[in-house]
């Protein structure tokens, strides 16, 4: 049996996992199982759902564990040498003390491997925008030189995001309904999309959870409403303004020169749905910051970019 690599994106939701020939990165089998972010579900589970969607993508590919020359780990919530250590503990126990964690396991943030994904594997000057209810940029030197910007949470100030545009969206609609702010076609959009009597019941709406995607999934309203409503025209101009600022920030920690080239990986929900107003604003007011970015969008799941990954960094060493 030929060698073969595995690639693991492990989100909050779930756990994905890709299994590749090492030499063709010819995809070979997935699998997928629950969230393996330890902050959402502890430590205990968090290992439970890796060692649950590797396996079985072993199984659906066909191969043993004893083929596998290397893994790529992506997860959410690993952001700390502490928690790097903990996942390569993790996959020595799945793969057995013979497996070299330290030359064949690379373990990131997800945010990492995101970028992998629009780049067919390859960290060398590279930067990733990622906008879905929360937001976060990431640029990379190579496989071991990184910086990020944002990431921060709604609590602390993420902007640039489907929580953020949503939460301005409600502070508009409550300042255009007290007659404090301008009017705001976001009134009416806000009320029918949640099928409100009077926009009054927002209140209860709103306070009833502190669920984000509730404030997040009110984001699309400001971009059908771009073209035509003032209010809702700043507020994806703003938003766009943040996640410059991001790229813009991330950057310049890198020291990278205006005319610096190199790949921007677009990604979350806000910047890759069909016809995004918040990737075509950005995508032009990047050209303030950087004369020679080339913008993708991702080519593969995180977790076969993941796996690419890891198949590259290998055949450099």
């Amino acid at each position: 049996m030929s060698k073969v690599v595995v690639g693991v994106d492990g989100g909050g939701t779930k756990t994905h996992c890709s299994v590749i020939d090492y030499e063709t990165q010819t995809l070979l089998g997935t699998g997928i199982s629950s969230c393996s972010n330890q902050n959402s579900v502890g430590k205990e589970k968090a290992h439970q759902a890796i060692d649950a969607a590797i396996k079985s993508a072993l199984e659906n590919a066909k191969v043993d564990v004893s083929n596998v020359v290397g893994i790529c780990l992506g997860i959410s919530g690993v952001d700390r040498p502490d928690d790097v250590n903990t996942v390569k503990e993790w996959v020595k126990q799945i793969f057995g003390e013979s497996f070299d964690v330290e030359k064949s396991a690379l373990v990131y943030n997800d945010g990492v491997t995101a970028i992998a994904s629009g780049t067919k594997g390859s960290l060398e000057d590279a930067m990733v925008i990622i906008s879905g209810t929360g937001s976060i940029c990431i640029g990379s030197k190579n496989e071991k030189e990184f910086v990020r910007t944002g990431g921060w949470g709604p609590k602390i100030g993420d902007q640039g995001n489907a929580w953020s545009i949503g939460n301005k969206i409600l502070g508009s609609v409550a300042r255009s309904v007290d007659g404090v702010g301008p009017f705001t076609e976001l009134a009416d959009a806000v009320k029918q999309h949640l099928k409100l009597k009077d926009l009054t019941e927002l209140i209860p709406y709103i306070y009833a959870s502190q669920e984000w995607t509730r404030v997040a999934d009110l984001a699309p309203l400001a971009t059908q409403l771009f073209e035509t409503d003032k209010v809702a025209k700043e507020i994806i101009k703003s938003e766009v303004q943040s996640l410059r600022d991001l790229a813009c920030g991330a950057g310049a920690k890198m020291c990278w020169a205006k005319d610096k080239p190199f790949t921007l990986v677009f990604c979350g929900s806000v910047l890759t749905h069909k016809d995004s107003v918040v990737a075509e604003e950005l995508t032009r007011t990047l050209k303030t910051c950087f004369d020679n970015v080339n913008i993708v969008y991702p080519q593969v799941e995180p977790s076969m970019g993941a796996a690419q990954l890891v198949s590259n960094y290998l055949k450099k060493q």
